[in-house]
């Protein structure tokens, strides 16, 4: 009976003794964490360390339950300390010997736990409600300190707070650019092309977006965007060359006089047009004399010479379809000048073969300019992305690579946005349309030419009455304004002099022409010869992109020359 008294009595000795060890301990725990916290925020001075504050707040409150936790969990109050805490306020430790012979029945232990009992009652009776140990004493002091020491720490700014912020603000644009690229090979998986013309670009996007991922700053995600930028400028200027191959075919066989409509049809990409003039070339090929027909076969073949496509099988079956073509040809007029009857069976398989492969070559010419105009726009719009992050970097004194700075890669490239579209066939889908020598200009009355004056003579490819400048001055002869004007355009008398004639007063001598300027070859006119302006402008078109090959001119140039060449066109 005495002995489950003592151990009520013992109870909320404990207790009381079990929290005041909780307070001590979390005291002490939040001392350690305080002083953690207070290198951490002397650290962060020295060192670039994100979200320092907050974390060295959180470090002295997880000190705090990590102690409680320890006291609650594994320091729990026994029974025999607690009988010791009570036997310490008297002379003898009556309580802890009856504790530990509390279960025997021997009459000098009934008594020595009657004893204990009695002053265990004694002690509960005068025990404190609450008691501040010295150890909780002492333990709150050094709170206290660590605390107001760490918060006067935080409450300073830091001058590493503006790399922090800097550094968050570049993982968010980071992360955004991510986002975008996603949204790019969403658009790229939507267009219409075949998945082997996709891949190439297909491949450097997925390359860009895990760069990114391993980006931890602006200026190694600005290092992967202009890897990419160039791959798919890489990949632009390969189309590019194989669209001006296909031009320049296209413009052979428009100077052949049966074949013009095909050669137009054909740099139109114009499938249907092509069908249509094949037809027409079919039906008089018929009615052909034997000189004629052999005078036609001489110019497959010489055609078939220069063939071109971006796809090297369709190249080929169009240069064997010329080729067959233009020797059934011969056999036909070598059997009618023999007397003989020429089989039109023969002619007209070859005719229908040629048929079928320049109509394949216009297919591959349509996806080879849609991956043309596809490449240049996720090129344009990579560049477009890094662009903003490139100038605030550059206003910041940060080192760039040269591809970000003014009239850089992707100044250019982002210019070129939308310039190189496929809608108006081989003229419009390459960058091959400008002019040689040309001195490329925004300005009316400004044109670009070759030689002593040339073609720039206005609109009119030199009859124009306004002035126009090529390598050298000139004011026009005739009809015309000067620029992208309208007149007539039958015939062109190219002029002897460099300053050209005509009309002083009128239209105000000659001008000097602005913007970059490459010298060309020479004019493919004699002087003071008059010639039919269809065959001027052939002439020089072609005489202009041999120059451009030789002599790139930067993206905007050559847009500027195309969209003039576009506007100076026969027929147009």
């Amino acid at each position: 009976m005495e002995g489950r008294r003592l151990l009520e009595l013992l109870a909320p000795v404990r207790r009381r003794m079990q929290w005041l060890r909780v307070g001590e301990t979390a005291l002490l725990g939040g001392v350690c964490g305080a002083g953690a916290g207070l290198l951490l925020a002397l650290a962060a001075r020295l060192l670039p360390v994100a979200a320092y504050r907050p974390t060295a707040a959180a470090l002295v409150a997880a000190g705090g339950m990590l102690g409680a936790a320890y006291a609650l969990l594994i320091r729990r109050v026994t029974p025999e300390e607690a009988a010791r805490r009570m036997d310490a306020s008297g002379e003898d430790d009556a309580i802890r010997t009856a504790l530990q012979y509390v279960r025997e029945d021997a009459p000098i232990a009934v008594i020595q736990r009657e004893d204990a009992v009695r002053r265990a009652e004694e002690y509960v009776a005068r025990m404190p409600k609450a008691e501040w140990s010295p150890a909780l004493r002492r333990n709150s002091w050094l709170l206290g300190t660590g605390v107001l020491a760490l918060a006067l720490v935080l409450a300073l700014p830091s001058p590493m707070d503006a790399v922090v912020a800097k550094r968050q603000e570049e993982a968010k644009w980071v992360e955004e650019q991510k986002q975008q690229v996603e949204q790019l090979q969403a658009k790229l998986a939507a267009e219409k092309l075949p998945p082997e013309a996709k891949k190439p670009m297909e491949q450097t996007l997925q390359e860009l977006e895990e760069g990114l991922n391993k980006s931890k700053d602006a200026a190694k995600a600005l290092d992967e965007m202009e890897k990419a930028m160039k791959e798919l400028a890489g990949q632009e200027q390969t189309l590019e060359k194989q669209q001006a191959r296909a031009e320049r075919f296209a413009e052979q066989m428009k100077q052949q006089p049966m074949l013009k409509q095909l050669g137009e049809s054909l740099r139109q990409l114009d499938a249907e047009a092509m069908r249509q003039s094949f037809e027409d070339l079919r039906r008089q090929v018929l009615k052909l004399t034997p000189e004629q027909k052999e005078a036609l076969a001489k110019a497959l073949e010489k055609l078939a010479a220069g063939a071109a496509n971006p796809d090297a099988a369709t190249e080929r079956k169009l240069r064997e379809a010329m080729e067959k073509a233009a020797a059934e040809l011969k056999a036909q007029a070598k059997a009618e000048n023999g007397g003989a009857e020429a089989d039109p069976k023969a002619l007209e398989e070859q005719l229908k073969e040629l048929d079928k492969q320049l109509a394949e070559a216009v297919k591959q010419l349509q996806q080879n300019a849609a991956q043309l105009a596809a490449a240049a726009l996720q090129a344009a719009q990579v560049a477009q992305l890094g662009m903003p992050m490139a100038g605030r970097l550059a206003s910041q004194g940060a080192a760039l690579s040269a591809a970000w700075t003014p009239g850089g890669l992707a100044d250019s490239l982002s210019a070129a946005d939308g310039a190189d579209g496929a809608s108006d066939g081989l003229a419009s889908a390459s960058s091959a349309g400008s002019a040689a020598g040309a001195g490329a200009t925004g300005a009316a009355g400004q044109g670009a030419g070759a030689g002593a004056g040339g073609v720039g003579q206005g609109a009119g490819a030199g009859a124009g009455a306004g002035s126009g400048s090529g390598t050298g001055q000139g004011g026009g002869t005739g009809g015309l304004q000067g620029g992208f004007g309208n007149g007539a355009r039958n015939l062109v008398t190219t002029p002897r002099g460099m300053e050209g004639f005509g009309n002083v007063q009128k239209d105000g001598g000659p001008t000097k022409g602005g913007g970059d300027v490459q010298k060309g070859g020479p004019s493919p006119t004699i002087d003071g010869a008059t010639r039919p302006y269809e065959e001027v402008y052939s002439e020089y078109a072609t005489e202009a992109k041999s120059a451009l090959d030789r002599h790139p001119l930067p993206q905007s140039m050559q847009n500027l020359v195309r969209d003039y060449f576009t506007e100076i066109q026969p027929n147009r």
